[in-house]
C-alpha cells in the first residue's frame, strides 16, 4: 500500500554544532491520493543542503523551472511548485514517488493515482474503506417506482457521457451528453419498473482520457434484488 512508501524524516548535526544537515518532506506528509484525471500537484520539503529530485515512475514529471527556495529560521524550505502526472487510463490504482536526495539523506514523496474519476454520486463500491482500492465500480440502485436520479462528479477536463455499448436504452435517459471541466451532474430519468425482475443499464463517463462506467439498477416490484 501507499503507506509503506511514506516519507522518512532525518535530522542531524555535525560534531562542531555549527553546521546542520537534514531532510524532511512536508507535503505530502505521508502520501497523496489523486484521481485518475488529476494532472498536477506539488512537493514541499525542507533541507539545509543542496538537493536533487528524481521521479520514480514514468507517469510523474518534475516541471522544469517550477522550484524555488525560501530561507526560514536557518532552514532552507524548497518548494517544487508543480509536478505533472499523466492521466491514469489503466482502470487500476497506481503508485509512484519522487525521490529527494540531500547531503547523505534520501526520502520519497508518494503519490497514489486512482483509476477512477471523482464521482460523488453514486459513491464507488469499496470492499474495505480503510484501504486504498486497486479498482472501484459505480452502481446506482433505484426503486421500482423511481422516476429520476443523478450522476454527480468533478473533473479536470471537458467530459462526455453516453450509454455503454449494448446497454438497455428503453427505460433510462440522460438530460445532457457533455460539459466543461469542473463540477458536473447528469439528470437520469426512468420509466417505472412494473416487472418482477430487476433491470440494468450502464453509462460511460469520459474525461481527460479516463473512462468510468456507472451501472444503474432498478429494483423490481417488491423491491428485492
Amino acid at each position: 500500500m501507499c503507506a509503506a512508501l511514506a516519507s522518512l524524516c532525518f535530522f542531524s548535526s555535525c560534531s562542531n554544532k555549527s553546521e546542520y544537515h537534514g531532510l524532511n518532506i512536508l507535503y505530502p506528509s505521508q502520501y497523496k491520493i489523486l484521481y485518475a484525471d488529476e494532472e498536477s500537484d506539488s512537493l514541499v520539503f525542507e533541507t539545509y543542503d543542496n538537493s536533487e529530485l528524481y521521479p520514480l515512475a514514468n507517469w510523474i514529471e518534475i516541471i522544469e523551472g517550477s522550484s524555488y527556495d525560501v530561507t526560514y529560521n536557518n532552514r532552507m524550505y524548497v518548494l517544487v511548485s508543480k509536478l505533472s502526472f499523466a492521466p491514469n487510463t489503466t482502470g487500476r490504482t497506481r503508485r509512484g514517488a519522487v525521490q529527494v536526495n540531500s547531503y547523505e539523506y534520501s526520502s520519497a514523496a508518494v503519490y497514489c493515482q486512482l483509476g477512477c474519476l471523482n464521482i460523488s454520486h453514486p459513491l464507488p463500491d469499496i470492499n474495505d474503506p480503510t484501504q486504498i482500492p486497486d479498482t472501484v465500480s459505480f452502481d446506482l440502485t433505484v426503486d421500482a417506482a423511481a422516476v429520476e436520479d443523478s450522476i454527480c462528479f468533478s473533473v479536470s477536463k471537458a467530459w462526455t457521457i453516453d450509454y455503454a455499448e449494448n446497454a438497455d436504452r428503453s427505460w433510462a435517459t440522460i438530460d445532457k451528453t457533455g460539459g466543461v471541466a469542473g463540477d458536473g451532474s447528469v439528470l437520469l430519468t426512468f420509466e417505472p419498473n412494473t416487472d418482477m425482475q430487476k433491470r440494468t443499464t450502464s453509462f460511460v463517463l469520459k474525461s481527460g482520457g479516463v473512462t468510468n462506467t456507472i451501472n444503474v439498477i432498478q429494483l423490481p416490484v417488491g423491491g428485492d434484488l
